[in-house]
Parts: structure tokens; sequence; C-alpha cells
């Protein structure tokens, strides 16, 4: 028996959920009703029709059918027609059978406030939501949200994972044209703006959980999430990116400068957290402009520093980075501000020693310890001692790059509580691994080995999974170096297997090495433990 309602109310049944199929069988199923040969004529157009189609069965025999009854039409053209999302769903409809039908029958079955909540769900800009949140959008209490939207999850019309909601691309067209013919524009403005403003908010307390000076939401915040701790605070952020992230840019085109600037801000330290998420340009390229639309050149200076950090970590691109630091020394010189001139000498400092160039990495580092300790700045003191000593590994003056990360370590531990615990964490990684990667030039290996081994193990606790896939490289490099090999591929194998936050740089060349270990050949290495 199956139907659209999970039909809760019978006893003694196996329930089996009949959701999407396999993209591959998708395709073997539009093959069937087309004929292998025009299948195989356009595979790309057929799959992009089983993807327009959201591997949804009916809507894959809909389509299907309609190009078995019309001989004359090409997959590319039904392709090219789905591709528009205004006509979609009108196009899926081959004689009786529409999907919008399908989708009606549940619809009018649903209680007003499940509807209500369904039809604004298509305001949601991400791919899921959580409960929090959708609760935004009809001024629903959060617990009363999580109950209609599990009466939707029983219709059928909304798909549920760890706490996160989800409307495929077909229903969410379905809700979008709802809502436009029951709610009128006035309604679905304010609710959207609910949504947005409550996403901003919220990222600007999660996010502060990072920052020095702040940490737990105020005494006086009265969130409908939790974030009382920053593994919470990082959780959300994490699960709804895609939807604050569409907030923030709602607001920079709004003109709504301050809170753009705010949001970033807040979210400076995480960043670091996360290196690897792909949308960091984008938050601190808005705050640039907003930062720069204010007139204030301080903030200018503090958001052309995080931009100048993105491009040149997130893209990978220092030569790129270095106008930007450029311009925030420019600024922050305006400003006075001694804090964002020693910024802006770390991060081209940083960029200058990516790109080899001893000199002037050199010269700025210098520069920028100076003005962190002009301007009291401990936790930028600790990136500028650091990044000194990085400077001098890579010169490989190795003895003196030792000395410099010890250094480091001293200062961590006599500053104690007065540093963040997720900075005192990244610090220390990086000053550990600093000093394996300096022990391994030296040949000293065991030494390297154990200061890399405990680098991994704080950035896996951490939960920092772009530094753990740096320190995961460096640690198999000179395990090569040092002729164990079976160790070494256990460290570039887990490196691989870390996923899409980890350093897909560092993950690429792990991948090679394993490539060729599998060959028997000795893998390439640019020296060992080069980060």
């Amino acid at each position: 028996m199956t139907s659209r309602r999970m039909l809760t109310g019978l006893d003694d049944v196996h329930r089996l959920t009949l959701g999407r199929l396999e993209p591959d069988e998708s395709a073997a199923f539009l093959a069937a009703l087309v004929g292998e040969d025009r299948a195989t004529a356009e595979p790309k157009a057929l799959e992009e029709v089983a993807r327009l189609c959201e591997h949804l069965p009916l809507a894959l025999r809909i389509a299907g059918n309609w190009l078995a009854t019309r001989t004359g039409w090409t997959v590319r053209r039904l392709a090219d027609r789905l591709a528009s999302e205004e006509r979609r769903l009108d196009a899926l409809s081959a004689g009786d059978v529409r999907v919008a039908t399908a989708f009606d029958l549940s619809y009018r079955q649903l209680t007003p406030a499940a509807a209500r909540l369904f039809r604004r769900l298509s305001l949601v800009p991400g791919p899921d939501v959580g409960a929090a949140c959708a609760a935004r959008l009809t001024g629903q209490d959060v617990h009363d949200t999580e109950d209609t939207l599990e009466e939707l999850v029983e219709a059928g019309l909304l798909g549920s994972a760890e706490n996160r909601y989800r409307l495929h691309d077909l229903l969410c067209l379905y809700g979008r044209g709802r809502l436009v013919a029951e709610d009128g524009e006035a309604g679905i403005e304010r609710a959207r703006r609910s949504m947005f403003r409550w996403l901003l908010e919220t990222a600007v307390v999660a996010g502060r959980w990072y920052e020095p000076g702040h940490g737990a939401p105020p005494a006086t915040w009265r969130g409908t999430v939790d974030l009382s701790g920053a593994d919470k605070a990082r959780e959300w952020l994490q699960a709804e990116a895609a939807n604050w992230l569409a907030a923030l840019h709602a607001a920079a085109a709004d003109g709504d400068h301050a809170t753009v600037v705010e949001v970033a801000e807040s979210l400076h330290w995480f960043s670091d957290q996360w290196m690897f998420w792909g949308h960091w340009p984008e938050v601190f390229g808005a705050a640039v402009r907003s930062a720069e639309a204010l007139g204030d050149p301080l903030l200018e200076a503090t958001q052309l520093n995080y931009y100048a950090w993105a491009v040149l970590v997130c893209e990978g691109r220092p030569r790129d980075s270095l106008p930007y630091t450029a311009r925030a020394l420019a600024a922050a010189r305006r400003a006075g501000d001694a804090g964002q001139q020693a910024w802006a000498h770390a991060y081209a400092s940083w960029a200058h020693r990516v790109l080899s160039e001893t000199g002037p990495a050199a010269e700025h580092s210098a520069q920028a310890v100076a003005l962190f300790e002009a301007a009291g700045d401990l936790h930028g003191m600790l990136q500028a001692l650091m990044s000194h000593a990085m400077v001098l590994e890579s010169a490989r003056r190795d003895e003196e790059a030792i000395e410099a990360y010890r250094k480091v370590l001293t200062r961590l531990d006599e500053a104690g509580d007065r540093v963040e615990p997720h900075i005192a964490a990244f610090t220390r990684g990086s000053a550990l691994a600093g000093l394996g990667n300096c022990h391994g030039h030296l040949g000293r290996w065991e030494e390297a080995v154990q200061y890399l081994r405990t680098s991994v193990e704080l950035s896996r606790t951490d939960g920092n999974i772009a530094l753990e896939s740096r320190y995961l490289l460096s640690l198999g490099n000179v395990l090569l170096e040092a002729g164990r090999r079976a160790e070494a591929r256990e460290a570039f194998t887990r490196c691989v297997a870390l996923g899409s936050d980890a350093d897909p740089q560092r993950v690429a060349e792990a991948r090679s090495r394993l490539a060729r270990l599998d060959d028997g050949r000795r893998p390439t290495l640019p020296g060992a433990g080069v980060r």
C-alpha cells in the first residue's frame, strides 16, 4: 500500500520511505521511457532532465511520457523548457497527469497553519532550515512550529533529517505559486524581513562566541536557539550558513551598511574555524563596500584586512591580496589606529612568505610586531610572533625558527586565560607544527613526528578541519622522509578523508602522495613539512 501521507495510524506495518531515485536510476527510468537511442544520443541532457525533475518518479514519468509522445523533440529541448522555473510545473504535465495536481491534493488537506507555513517556507533561500528560523516566517512559537513542520513531513510535502527541514525544488516552486496567490506582497515582505533580521541578529551573537571580549551571549539576550557554548554557536552558524549569507546580501542591497559591517566583524575569528567554507570573500567583500559607504576609515581598514585574508587564504591568491593590505594600511593610518596597521603588515607578511619573498615578509612581520606591541593587542601579537617564526622557517633558518616558535609558546603560557580558548588552540597547534617542520628539516625525525602528531590532535579536538588537513600533510611528509612509509600512508589517507572543510590544496597533495605510493614510486616532496 502506498500513500503520499505517512498513515501514522496504522499498526503492525513495516514502513518504507519511497523518496527520490538515485541519479543513475533516474537515467535508466527515463531511458526506458524514451528509448535507448535517444537516451544515449544526449546523455548530458538526459541527466539534466532528471535533475530538474528532482529525481521524483512521478515527474520523471511525466517527462519521459512527454518525450515518448513527441518523437520530433530532442531531450535537450525538454531540458531547456524545464530550466525555466516559471514554466517548470506547467511543463511537467502529460495528458491528465500533472505534478502540480499531486501537490494540490496534499496541500488542500493541510490545516490552515500548516498551509501558511508551507507557502512561506518557499522564502527560505538555502537548501534547508531549522525550526527556529522557520518560526520567524509565521510568528508561531518554536515548539508549535516544530509540530507544524512535522505535519508537513507527514503529508509528504517536506523532508527532514537531523532537525533540518527541506522543500525540494519542485515543491518550492509550487509553494511559491501558492504564496503569491494567497499571502499578498506586503505579507510576503514582512515574513522575509522577519526571517532575515532574525538570521543576522543570531549570526552576530553566535559569531561573538569567538571574538575576544565577547564570548557568551549577554544576559539580556532572549534567543530561540541554543547558543550556550562555542560548539553550539559553530553548529548553528554552519547549519544556517546559506540562509544568513542570503540575509547579509539582502541587507547590503537594502543599504543597511551598519548591519553588514557588524555581522562581518562578529564572524572574524570564527572564519579561522571554517576557512574553506567558500563564501568568506563574499562576506568580507560586502563588508568592505559597506564600510566605504559609511565613510569610516577604521571600519574600512578592518574590513579590507579581513578581505585580504579571504583572498590570501580562502582563494589562495597571495599576490592579489597585497593591494588590499596596502589599502587597509592607508586607511588605518588615516584613522590613526595602530592595531589595524599591524594587521595590514601581518597579512602582507603572510602573502610575501607564501610567494617566497622572504625579505618583504620579514620587514612586514617586524613592523607588525612593533605595532601590536604599541597597540597592546595580545591576540594580534601572538599571530605576529608566529608570522616571524614562519618567515624564519621559510628561509630555512631552522634553529632560529625553533627559538621563535618556543617564544610563541612561552608567551601563550604566560597569557593564560587572557587568550580566547579557540585562539589559544589555533596558535599552539601552529607553533607545534612549526617546531615539527623545523626538526624535520634538520633530520630530527622523532621530535618532528611528536610535535606534528600533537598539532594534529589539537586541531582535531578544536574541530578545525582546515588546520588538521595541513598538519596531517606535514606529518605525512616528515614520516615519508624518515622512511616510515606505512605511517605516512595513514597520515595522507586521514587527510584525504577529512571532507569539504579541509584545505583543498593539502588534500590534493595528500592524494598525489598516495597515488605515487600505490604505484611504488617515491612521492616528490617540496621539502619535509612544507606548509
